[in-house]
C-alpha cells in the first residue's frame, strides 16, 4: 500500500467517524511536510469522498 493509499484509507475512516478534528490534524499533517493542496485533494480528499459515496 502507498503512501497516500495510506493516508486515504484513513482518512475516509476519519470522515465516516465524523472526526473533524482528526480530518483537519490529517490535511495539516501532510501539509505541512509538504503535500500540496492540489496533491492532498486529489490523493486523498477525493478518493475518500468517491469511496463513502459508493457506500451509500
Amino acid at each position: 500500500m502507498s503512501n497516500w493509499e495510506s493516508k486515504q484509507s484513513e482518512f475516509t475512516k476519519i470522515i465516516l467517524a465524523g472526526d473533524e478534528e482528526a480530518a483537519v490534524s490529517l490535511a495539516r499533517t501532510e501539509l505541512e511536510g509538504g503535500a500540496t493542496p492540489v496533491e492532498f485533494f486529489d490523493n486523498c480528499i477525493s478518493p475518500s469522498l468517491q469511496d463513502i459515496g459508493k457506500r451509500f
